[in-house]
């Protein structure tokens, strides 16, 4: 045993109580052993040891917060090798960690404090040949895997170290304790006590054997794997060992089957080894990736029958349920479940057979890339039923709600909708896996059914509105399959029929909506449907389709907890949920062309003077929209009242602050995180000189035009530069000096004091022109509304702010890149065309131009034309998206260590005065 002096104590100690931070793993120890290490340790530390009183100190707040006892009369313990023996149990030949241990018999100590304390104590062995038991004090071996397998008792070297290791995971509150028995660590992880376990086969191309692994319960299926190979093959490629799973399906979707299928990894990518319904895995492993594995028979694709069920991906890349049909030596042919047999394809039974024309990939397990909704579903959930009277060629679908469902003996069903029948198995409708599960529907908006002549239902039954259906036949589809359009919206009176035409020479299909079903020429970047002169809100909308903070947000189910539908200023979550689901079918990659029609209604009933077929302005619809999902996704629920005006005398650091403090009272969204920044606005009384400094908060910027005479191209800096210069305030606008208690023609500057993550810039190209500006400076009035066609030369790659920013620390984050500009051609707002050129956010070298439903191949210079209207800009760091909240006020604050949500009182002012209220008939005063 190697010395036990003040110095080690003190290094253990550390070591025991180090907050965790980066460390993956604990062992687990008896709780007693710990508790009396601790005593020991504080009785061995001497008074002349450095930081003796600061480890002591440590010492005894772990005991506090683990509530572990302190003996403080016992003076015989000393440091002995590391026992388990009392938390472990032999189970055949298996040593495991007992069951039923809890908080109050174990402690988890982080991994780094065990190895130190194991190489000086070292680790009990457990011996099964009756003689003295080993101590050892050799490193764990598996310190790189969540799998390991089990301390086996039946060795050659029976002497193995009793030692529990265990993984160390972020606490979340979807844990299941009935699923997971873990201790807490502190407010912020917990460490599990039983890991899985997973019986395997091992299988190479000799032989066989089998033993049990242990799993980390927070492992992933995909870490699986990876460490799997780690463990059994360290020495082969990771191409050359492969696991077999056993999915819980009943009947097997194909006849020819032990019942194992090859886990893909990505498709288990996030699926924790808790939530997976296995237990027990092949593991096969071949010499080299030249020779054939031992199970390639057993392989999907070579064991396909006619009739088999498997996960089948269409040419728009969208995954199904279906069916084989036909057998090729490199092909089969396949019917979608729920499609009419006109789609049916043929698809390659391997990635080498797969023709350029193809460009399919081979069938998969069943319900693998596919989710098995049928299983779940549940009373009052809305599924899309097929309309009864609609012919197979152009079948029509509805919404419709679930009353009942019945997995016992089925119905026999008369009427309901024509479907096709397959002749492999007899003429019938088909059944996936020939399962007879039934649900009784009620279809509110059916018109044209017919009598089902059941009679064994309840009374309250009235046909023709209510029927039921196979589950797993093809009348019935999850939501979003043919249907695109919210189902509890007015568009649902009509139903959803699928057509077929030829878009571009190639066959697609859409609805009568206006989306056109087909491969887009990137994903995200495709044509939307002119509604009748609403080229300016495509053209805003393409710009925002590539916006990073709001798809984020907003593909994700999450914002929907965000939903603020008690706000009298908001559209009761309207304009949220169809921007949401808007965002759901351009990135879907189903079709060439969508129809924003749900979008425009939702933002005509918010905000009426949209809701019409007029041209608008493509900036307003712009901010009428972000003001929309800000209110509605808003997550102050009541607003409390916020007085703006700042008293007293501050500097202009301290008033932004108090500014946004009480902005941030009554406004918290993603769009005030990324879209807001804020400007000063200074003015001067020309009587008097007295100054008022206020901030405002913006969410896009109004840039003025200068007219350069004899220039070809106006660089965008002069604009900035017009933006912040001085201007004198005509006679309509007068300002009240407060000193001189009189309306003046003050002078009025503007500045930027922080500018958000997305930056909006309008150019204001209307409502004043070249001549109009040069007879305001030489105070005549009259107005001109023609368009100002100068260039403005705008930056693509960096837009650096930095001389205009004036937020302490904002010059480090003040460069911004183009990814989109939307462009009118046309004399005036209220007519003309709208257009767009935008950089695809997820390939980040290509720019497109959208032209409604026309889409083609550009460049961000074209952009920088005479059209350009409203410039999109992202900030970057180093040539990489950047993110500041708050436009960098969040970072500004808590460097000041300065709570954002408390705010700072203005009833001190910078000189240390009270500001206090005066009496009747006298002026305030300061102390």
């Amino acid at each position: 045993m190697q010395s036990q002096s003040a110095s080690f104590i003190v290094k253990a100690s550390e070591l025991l109580v180090s907050n965790g931070e980066g460390v993956e793993y604990a062992f687990l120890l008896p709780r007693g052993y710990v508790e009396h290490w601790i005593v020991w340790a504080k009785r061995c530390i001497g008074k002349n040891v450095t930081d003796a009183a600061k480890v002591n100190t440590q010492l005894i707040a772990y005991q506090k917060k683990y509530k572990l006892k302190d003996y403080l009369s016992d003076e015989k313990f000393q440091p002995s090798p590391i026992t388990c023996t009392r938390i472990s149990q032999k189970d055949r030949k298996i040593i495991q960690l007992k069951r039923g241990l809890s908080a109050r018999d174990v402690i988890a100590v982080p991994e780094t404090f065990y190895e130190f304390l194991r190489s000086s104590h070292g680790v009990l062995c457990k011996n099964n040949c009756g003689g003295i038991a080993n101590v050892s004090y050799q490193a764990h071996a598996n310190d790189l895997s969540d799998v390991f397998l089990e301390h086996n008792t039946d060795t050659v070297n029976a002497d193995l170290p009793i030692e529990f290791r265990r993984k160390i995971v972020l606490f979340s509150k979807s844990f299941d304790k009935e699923s997971i028995d873990y201790i807490p660590l502190g407010d912020n992880y917990v460490c599990e006590l039983y890991p899985t376990k997973i019986k395997y086969e091992l299988i190479d191309a000799k032989s066989s054997r089998e033993g049990t692994l242990q799993v980390s319960n927070f492992a992933t299926v995909q870490q699986l794997c990876a460490d799997t190979c780690k463990v059994f093959a360290p020495d082969l490629s990771s191409s050359c060992i492969r696991i077999w799973y056993k999915p819980n399906i009943t009947p097997s979707p194909t006849k020819l089957t032990d019942g194992y299928e090859v886990v893909e990894a990505d498709v288990f990518a996030k699926t924790l080894l808790y939530e997976w319904d296995v237990n027990k895995v092949l593991i096969e492993i071949r010499p080299s990736v030249n020779q054939s594995w031992p199970r390639e028979r057993e392989e999907l694709v070579n064991r396909l029958q006619i009739g088999d069920f498997v996960d089948a991906r269409d040419n728009t890349g969208k995954w199904y349920e279906a069916v084989v049909q036909e057998l090729e030596s490199d092909r089969i042919k396949v019917h979608y479940l729920g499609w009419a047999s006109k789609w049916d394809s043929y698809i390659p039974i391997n990635y080498s057979s797969s023709s350029p024309k193809s460009r399919l990939p081979p069938p998969q397990p069943l319900w693998t890339r596919t989710n098995n909704w049928r299983e779940n579903i549940q009373i009052g959930d809305i599924a899309e039923i097929r309309e009864a009277s609609s012919s197979i060629r152009k079948p029509k679908w509805f919404y419709g709600k679930i009353l009942k469902v019945n997995k016992g003996d089925p119905f026999e069903v008369n009427g309901g909708a024509d479907l096709e029948l397959n002749d492999k198995i007899g003429k019938k409708p088909l059944l996936l896996l020939n399962r007879r599960s039934q649900v009784l529907v009620e279809i509110s908006d059916e018109r044209n059914n017919v009598p089902n002549g059941i009679t064994n239902f309840d009374a309250e039954i009235i046909p023709p509105f209510r029927r039921w259906v196979n589950l797993y036949g093809e009348e019935i589809c999850p939501m979003n399959t043919h249907r695109k359009d919210d189902y509890k919206s007015k568009a649902n009176r009509k139903p959803a029929m699928i057509q077929y035409g030829h878009v571009n020479g190639a066959l697609a299909v859409g609805s009568q909506r206006g989306f056109v079903r087909g491969k887009p020429v990137a994903p995200g970047s495709l044509g939307m449907t002119n509604l009748g002169n609403s080229c300016y809100m495509n053209a805003s909308l393409q710009c925002l389709n590539h916006c990073r903070p709001l798809i984020d947000y907003f593909m994700q189910e999450d914002f929907k907890k965000d939903l603020n539908l008690s706000n009298p200023l908001g559209s009761g979550g309207r304009v949220a949920n169809a921007f949401s689901a808007f965002l759901g079918d351009v990135w879907s990659n189903d079709y060439t062309v969508v129809s924003p029609s749900l979008l425009k209604h939702s933002i005509g009933l918010f905000a009426p003077q949209f809701n019409n077929s007029q041209q608008h302005d493509a900036q307003e619809l712009c901010a009428v929209l972000l003001d929309a999902l800000h209110e509605d996704t808003n997550k102050i629920l009541e607003k409390p009242y916020v007085d703006m005006d700042i008293k007293g005398k501050h500097s202009e650091e301290r008033r932004a602050m108090i500014t946004w403090q009480r902005h941030i009272k009554r406004h918290n969204s993603v769009i005030v995180d990324h879209f807001q920044g804020m400007q000063k606005s200074h003015l001067r009384c020309i009587k008097c000189s007295h100054e008022s400094v206020k901030f405002d908060v913006f969410s896009s910027l109004s840039l003025p035009l200068p007219p350069m005479l004899g220039k070809s191209k106006v660089p965008l800096s002069s604009c900035f530069d017009e933006f912040i210069s001085s201007e004198q305030l005509d006679t309509e606008n007068a300002w009240f000096c407060p000193k001189c208690s009189t309306h003046v023609r003050a002078k009025k500057r503007l500045s930027l004091w922080s500018t958000p993550d997305i930056l909006i810039l309008h150019l204001k190209r209307f409502g004043s022109s070249r001549v109009d500006f040069i007879s305001k400076k030489k105070g005549k009035k009259g107005m001109n509304t023609s368009k100002i066609t100068d260039v403005i030369d705008f930056p693509v790659d960096k837009l650096d702010l930095g001389k205009y920013t004036n937020l302490p620390g904002s010059k480090d984050y003040s460069c911004y890149k183009l990814f989109g500009v939307a462009e009118h051609q046309g004399k005036s707002v209220n007519s003309g065309h709208y257009t767009a050129t935008v950089l695809n956010c997820k390939n980040e070298r290509q720019w497109y131009r959208y032209n409604d439903a026309n889409v083609g191949v550009s460049t961000g210079d074209t952009a920088i034309n005479s059209g350009a209207y409203v410039l999109f800009y992202e900030r970057i760091s180093n040539g990489r998206r950047d993110v500041k909240r708050w436009a960098g006020m969040e970072d500004y604050m808590l460097k000041l260590n300065i709570d954002p949500y408390v705010e700072e009182s203005d009833e001190i002012d910078d000189d240390g005065f009270v500001m206090v209220q005066a009496t009747k008939g006298k002026k305030k005063s300061r102390k």
